[in-house]
């Protein structure tokens, strides 16, 4: 799943193969934290912490409101797909 052009730095993309944003199972969005030509839209992503909330504005207007649980950072070589991609009885992100 190749993350949004560079040149689109602030624009964020969901893996439209997966679930949506705010239905029921894990909806995955990926972004830059920053390309050449400065910060982008997952920047500040770092900064969030349990008992925050994170909104995501939806293809169609609406929007889903996530309560965050945790924050962890995976290196890509060590990408956790079964943790992500396991079933869920709630909407997560």
């Amino acid at each position: 799943m190749p993350p949004p052009a560079s040149d689109d730095r602030n624009i964020a993309g969901w893996y439209a193969d997966g679930t949506t944003p705010g239905e029921t199972g894990t909806a995955v969005i990926v972004g830059h934290l920053d390309t050449r030509q400065g910060i982008a839209a997952f920047y500040r992503l770092s900064t969030l912490a349990p008992g925050q909330t994170a909104i995501v504005q939806r293809g169609d207007g609406s929007t889903a409101v996530f309560s965050i649980d945790a924050v962890r950072t995976y290196p890509k070589s060590a990408f956790p797909t079964d943790h992500v991609y396991k079933p869920t009885g709630r909407p997560e992100l």
